[in-house]
């Protein structure tokens, strides 16, 4: 009886060990092995038919294994189910993968370097033209400072431009107006040198009178 009770104890532990493995083996991803085309059928044994040929290095998905018949439950990236025999199945991708993502990778960097080829030599080119025309403005420049004559004395003050003569009626008809003003602020000055001169004799006149007023009646008390 204790014998029997153990064989069932050891063989729940085989099925619960099973049981883990098969659940941590779904979802994961594999790959037909290198230089080999298995078959993708539709149950676990050869007498179910070929649902297709999978080259080597096909990735698959795993959803189930059976240790038990040697096959394991795939799906393709397109969606297609079926099974396959596990021992031809490996957790890496095959050498001709890595070796196809290797050229891959490194014509992604030989493309990289030529545009950056192209890019260094597009900007020699825009430096030169930029040299090239900093050597043309520096020629330029001292080709203008040459034909510039040089002032005899560098201390002397720069003249200015002197004015284009007036024509001879511009210059009679600015001569006339000037003669004007002359004459106008001649007539003022008289005026106001009248003026003065009348108010002074006014003031010369009323001081005269009172001088006059006071001596008669200095006269009169004395009388």
């Amino acid at each position: 009886m204790g014998a029997v009770t153990l064989n069932r104890a050891f063989l729940c532990v085989a099925v619960l060990l099973v049981a883990i493995g098969h659940a941590h083996a779904a979802d994961k991803t594999v790959y037909v092995i290198d230089q080999i085309t298995i078959t993708l059928r539709s149950g676990q044994g050869t007498q179910h038919p070929i649902l297709r040929t999978l080259p080597s290095g096909t990735p698959l998905q795993i959803l189930s294994m059976n240790e038990e018949t040697g096959y394991t439950h795939v799906r393709t990236k397109d969606g297609v189910e079926g099974w396959v025999l596990s021992q031809y199945l490996i957790d890496e991708p095959t050498s001709k993968i890595k070796l196809t993502a290797a050229e891959q990778k490194l014509a992604r960097v030989d493309a990289e370097k030529k545009d950056l080829e192209t890019t260094i030599e597009t900007l020699r080119k825009e430096r030169d033209t930029w040299e090239q025309e900093r050597t043309s403005l520096t020629e330029e420049r001292d080709r203008l400072l040459q034909a510039t004559p040089a002032p005899a004395d560098p201390s002397a003050v720069v003249q200015t431009a002197q004015p284009a003569p007036l024509p001879p009626e511009k210059e009679a008809e600015m001569l006339r107006q000037e003669n004007q003003i002359l004459q106008e602020r001649s007539r003022k000055d008289t005026l106001v040198i009248g003026a003065i001169i009348f108010m002074a004799g006014s003031i010369f006149g009323i001081v005269l009178s009172r001088i006059r007023v006071r001596r008669s009646g200095w006269g009169g008390n004395s009388l």
